[in-house]
This record gives structure tokens, C-alpha cells and sequence, in this order.
């Protein structure tokens, strides 16, 4: 051992509380941290840079293999509630992102400590966690420092985001918070409109899980003008969202279901009782060898450092997942469902539901945003969630069903190849709202999102960078109209972004949650900015189907073998010193844009199916499967 004594630094900080110490090193193991470093001028190293690209890959698989845990505890039926195991209760992607976050941490500070082998550690108390595994097997002083916060679930805090004219504003609530506010809107609104649906009714019945009316307004129409029931489960965001959802329910005579009315005084009584039982049963995990072998990643056991978190969430929302799970039975038998319809099977209530379900009722999982897969970035399909579903999917067009086939193996027989209902409405395109005097420029930033790990701090240093270049050159173009459209995803990166715009230029609208199909058609060209070259945003497709060329800025340099590339439907750029050049063109040369506009409708032939009818095709094949004659 050395006699270094190091300090390792997350998220914000007090600098002066770096004054009470004497050390050799300081480490930033994020972007907030380096920038108070760099701000006060205190020499520092990029704690990442000691990360290869196989690590995070590595760290990425880690988290997938870690999705079933809960079935390697011995005895783990002792954790089910009405056959369904409680520990596997929690959304996927929160699970994946909370792992991948924690292994993030975990493995820079383990790599740094096995190469310096320092004496003391003074850390962030956002590293609380990870050095508290690390100590137990490497023998090292650390201290923590009274300042950040550790990170917690990522859905133990829920989101509202909203447009105030051209201002967006977002309230951060608690989950349970959030839970009562709904609760409370959804009872005036479900009273008022007399949604809760009757239990004794003979209706066939289809259940839309988690889905928003008005993205799927076509559909609901097309399955309920033949006397089918649609029936809305939203347990995150409320079917009831705004005026217009409420219309569209009402006029397609949808329901609504509110799971507590489901429920008797003498179930609450058995969910009451039940909790309490699985709260002390989740508390013999703690201290299990089982668990440490089973969290345990490049020779060291992380058990240690996730344990009080992540057991803490189970025992926080199981009042919640037994009345679920009690409520989903009812769900399932007394509203007479022959169909249900989702857009994912990772969520909570998706989950709850499909394995109460067992496959009795039909199921169609469907595709809801932009997808290309291709062999070499097979790995990232997981999020999209297509291995994880046992039923029917209902895809955008053959590309995908190709990949599927080719990939996964997946029978013909289970797929449906519908194209997108939520998009039938850009298929009746409204040009009139273009301005014809102005150029008007829509900015779409995707934000580093961290489920796959691409998120160093040299990626935040030139996404800050890149965005300042971009609204100080079109700034510089007369009769240009800059407007910029937020991801609508929780990441934090997305609030950083909108401070940076406001920074370099207070005065462009940046909008929240307005309709992309409008921004889109009053815009002359979109600029669509993507940290990584696999992830291609939806918009980039939403903007093809509307003509408007796109110009996709690629901040990793990875230009993969997709379609839409080989196709030149969309302009491939990095951001390099040619930039502005490809900017200045994309505005004025009228032979590239005409080129790029038509490309991408050649693009939309192969890639969409049923362009503008998706909604029609899909309503007519579950009518099909439900023995239902539809008025086409």
C-alpha cells in the first residue's frame, strides 16, 4: 500500500469543503463534478477515462443477467404473492438503470484503487455505497463527505412535465406523492364521466395497459365503433391526462379502470396482512451469502453497497404490488377482456398482469418507437424488449420482422406487421403551417441516456460544446427561426440541456410537451442531435413521414449499417469542423433537400407498412381474432 490519500468526487459539492484536507489526487466521476472542479480552477483527472469501451460493455450484460435475480434466492416462492414472486415486481428498465448505475461507480473506483492502491479515500456521499463494497475486500481509510445525494430508484420520483406558453416547467414529486395526486384527480374525473367500467357487463372487452389516448386515438375509434369495450389500466401516467383524453374517452365510450374499486374491505384487510408478512421475509435478505454470490461482478461482491436501496424499494411499494397483484386477478376475470394491448411487458403493471395472465388471453405487445437492430448492435434489442415478450408483436414493417426472424427466432405466426398507429395522423400532413418567409430550424437533442452506459464526461464536454456552435451559427443567418423540442424521457441530461440553450440564448422557445407533428410542420429542416449512432430518435423518422429533411449529428462518430442510412434518407454528420458548412447547406441548397425529402419517402416504402391505415389493419386483425366483423 501507498501512502496517497485520494478523493474521489460526484455530483455537486461545497469546494471549501475540499480545503480541509491534504491529498495527492482528485478524481470527477461525472460531469457536475468536473465542472465545479474546472470552475475553480482545481487541477483534477477524469476518473472514466480509466473505463474501456469492453468494461461498460461488460457492466451493460452484468445488469441484463441480472434482471431475474429474484430466482436464484433458494425457497423464492416463499416471496409470491398469488403465484407471482413480489421481487420481480419493479419495472426492468428502473432495475436496469439502477444496476448499471451502481457497476458504473463501483467498477471506475475499484480500477482506480487496484491501480494506485492508496491509503485513505475521502469520497462524495453519492459513493457512499460502491466504497462501502469495495472495503470489504480491499483493506484502505476511507471518510465520506457531507454533501450529494446517494442515488435512489430512479421511479421513487416522478416527473410532470408541462408547457407554460413557450417555457416548459417540470415538478419533481415523491412517488407516493405522486400516487395521491393522482389518485385523488382520477376519482373527481372518473365520477364525473362515469368511466369505472361494470364488472357485469357482457361486452367483449379489450385492455389498452399504460397507453395514452390520444396517441392511439385511430385505433380506439376503429375497435370501439363495432361495440368492443376499450378499457384503459394506467397506473403511471393517467388515461384522463388532459382534456383531450378525456374527450377521446368519452366519445369512444371507453373506461377506465380504478384498481381500489376492484378491491373489498377484507381484501385490504388480506393485502395489509400479506405485506407485513413479505416486509419481514425481505428482511432475512440482507445479511444472506446467497445474495452476495449472486451480486458479485469482476471478483468483488457489490451486495453490500445495493442492498438497503434496493430492498428498501421492495418494502416501500408492497402494499402496493399486493393490491396490484389482487386487483389484476379481478381485472382479468370480471371485465370480461378477450384482448390486451401494450407497449411494453417490462413496467409494473405490465408485468403484474401478463404473468397473472399465463397466456390465457391474447396478448399484442406494440412496437411504439423507431427500432434498428442490426447483428452488431444485437445487444441493445433487450431494451426494446422484444426477447423478453411470448405473444403476439405488432411491428412497424418487415425490417423489423426480418431481424426478428433472423435474430430471435421468433415465429412468423407472432408477429403482426401492422405499421404504427400512433402515426396514422402524420400520414394527413398539414403543410399550410410551414411560414413561408422564414427558415425555421427545430433542434431535437436527445439526451445521454444512461441504460447503456455511453455517457463519459468527455461526451457531456462536447454535447454542451456542440449545442453552443449550433445556436451561435444559426444565429448568425438572417430570417432563421431556431425552436427546439425536448426528449420526452426523464433523464437528467435533459434538464442540463435545456439550461445550456437558455444560457446561449434565452430567447428560443423550447417546448416540453407540444405536439411533435406541429413543430414538425412548421419547421424547414430539423436538426436531430444523438449521442450515440445506434440510437437513432423516433423523430428523425416522424420528420421523413412529413418531409422535412433531417440533418442527425452524431457525437460518437459511429455511423452503423441501417436502412435509413444506406438509403441516404437522412444526413450523417459528426461534429467536427465541416458542421457548419453541412448547416448552411442543408438551409439554402434546394437540390439537397429535395433529394433527402425523396430518399426518405423510398425509405418509408420499405420500412412502414400500412402508411396512414396501421390502425384500421390492426383493429381489423384483432376483430379477426376475436371473431368480431369489422365496417371497413
Amino acid at each position: 500500500m501507498t501512502d496517497l490519500k485520494i478523493i474521489l468526487l460526484k455530483g455537486k459539492f461545497d469546494v471549501e469543503i475540499l480545503k480541509r484536507y491534504t491529498y495527492e489526487k482528485i478524481y470527477a466521476l461525472d460531469y457536475y463534478a468536473h465542472e465545479e472542479l474546472s470552475r475553480n480552477l482545481i487541477v483534477h483527472d477524469l476518473a472514466d477515462e480509466i473505463l474501456t469501451e469492453n468494461m461498460q460493455n461488460e457492466i451493460f450484460d452484468k445488469a441484463v443477467s441480472l434482471y431475474n435475480w429474484h430466482e436464484l434466492i433458494p425457497n423464492s416462492s416463499e416471496f409470491d404473492i398469488n403465484g407471482l414472486n413480489c421481487l420481480s415486481m419493479v419495472d426492468t428498465l428502473e432495475l436496469h438503470s439502477f444496476f448499471v448505475n451502481f457497476l458504473y461507480d463501483f467498477i471506475i473506483c475499484k480500477k482506480i484503487i487496484e491501480k494506485i492502491n492508496p491509503k485513505k479515500i475521502i469520497v462524495s456521499h453519492s459513493l457512499k455505497n460502491p466504497i462501502l463494497s469495495l472495503n470489504q475486500k480491499h483493506n484502505f481509510e476511507y471518510e465520506i463527505l457531507k454533501s450529494g445525494n446517494i442515488d435512489s430508484m430512479v421511479y421513487d420520483k416522478i416527473e410532470i412535465k408541462l408547457n407554460l406558453g413557450k417555457f416548459p416547467i417540470s415538478l419533481k414529486l415523491s412517488r407516493k406523492k405522486y400516487m395521491i395526486l393522482k389518485k385523488f384527480i382520477e376519482k373527481i374525473l372518473h365520477n364525473f364521466y362515469n368511466l369505472q367500467p361494470d364488472r357485469i357487463s357482457h361486452k367483449k372487452s379489450i385492455l389498452f395497459m399504460e397507453m395514452n389516448p390520444i396517441d392511439y386515438e385511430l385505433l380506439i375509434r376503429s375497435l370501439s365503433q363495432d361495440g368492443i369495450q376499450v378499457i384503459f389500466l394506467n397506473n403511471r401516467r393517467p388515461a384522463t391526462w388532459n382534456r383531450k383524453s378525456v374527450k377521446i374517452l368519452n366519445e369512444n365510450k371507453c373506461k377506465v379502470i380504478d384498481l381500489e374499486k376492484t378491491i373489498t374491505e377484507q381484501d385490504k384487510k388480506e393485502i395489509e396482512l400479506l405485506s407485513s408478512k413479505l416486509k419481514n421475509k425481505i428482511q432475512t435478505l440482507k445479511n444472506s451469502n446467497v445474495m452476495s454470490e449472486i451480486f458479485t461482478f469482476d471478483g468483488v461482491s457489490f451486495w453490500h453497497g445495493i442492498k438497503d436501496e434496493l430492498l428498501m424499494t421492495f418494502e416501500q411499494r408492497l402494499c402496493w404490488y399486493v393490491m396490484l397483484v389482487t386487483s389484476g386477478v379481478r381485472v382479468l376475470t370480471d371485465f370480461n377482456i378477450k384482448q390486451i394491448l401494450s407497449l411494453n411487458v417490462v413496467g409494473e403493471t405490465e408485468k403484474t398482469i401478463l404473468s397473472l395472465n399465463k397466456n390465457k388471453i391474447s396478448s399484442i405487445m406494440i412496437e411504439h418507437a423507431f427500432s434498428n437492430y442490426i447483428s452488431e448492435t444485437s445487444c441493445y434489442d433487450v431494451l426494446s424488449m422484444y426477447s423478453l415478450f411470448k405473444d403476439r408483436i405488432a411491428l412497424w414493417g418487415g425490417i423489423q420482422k426480418s431481424y426478428l426472424i433472423n435474430q430471435h427466432n421468433i415465429k412468423e405466426e407472432n408477429m403482426i406487421i401492422s405499421g404504427s398507429p400512433r402515426h396514422d395522423i402524420f400520414f394527413d400532413k398539414d403543410k399550410s403551417l410551414r411560414n413561408k418567409s422564414n427558415v425555421t430550424i427545430l433542434i431535437t437533442p436527445r439526451p445521454i441516456i444512461e441504460t447503456t452506459l455511453h455517457k463519459k464526461i468527455n461526451l457531456y464536454k462536447q454535447y454542451e460544446k456542440l449545442l453552443e456552435k449550433i445556436i451561435k451559427h444559426l444565429g448568425k443567418i438572417e430570417n432563421v427561426k431556431v425552436m427546439v423540442k425536448m426528449h420526452p424521457g426523464i433523464d437528467s441530461h435533459n434538464s442540463d440541456i435545456k439550461k445550456i440553450i437558455k444560457k446561449i440564448n434565452p430567447s428560443i422557445p423550447i417546448y416540453q410537451n407540444s405536439s411533435i407533428k406541429e413543430l414538425i410542420e412548421e419547421s424547414s429542416v430539423l436538426i436531430n442531435i444523438t449521442p450515440e449512432g445506434f440510437d437513432l430518435s423516433t423523430v428523425t423518422l416522424e420528420s421523413i413521414i412529413l418531409g422535412v429533411p433531417v440533418l442527425n449529428i452524431i457525437l460518437d462518430n459511429k455511423i452503423y449499417d441501417f436502412e435509413i442510412n444506406k438509403m441516404d434518407a437522412i444526413l450523417n454528420v459528426f461534429d467536427d469542423n465541416k458542421l457548419e458548412m453541412y448547416l448552411d447547406k442543408l438551409i439554402s441548397d434546394e437540390d439537397l433537400r429535395t433529394k433527402l425529402i425523396g430518399n426518405g419517402q423510398k425509405f418509408l416504402q420499405m420500412y412502414m407498412s400500412n402508411m396512414g391505415t396501421a390502425s384500421e389493419y390492426l383493429a381489423r386483425e384483432i376483430k379477426n381474432s376475436l371473431d368480431i366483423k369489422g365496417h371497413f
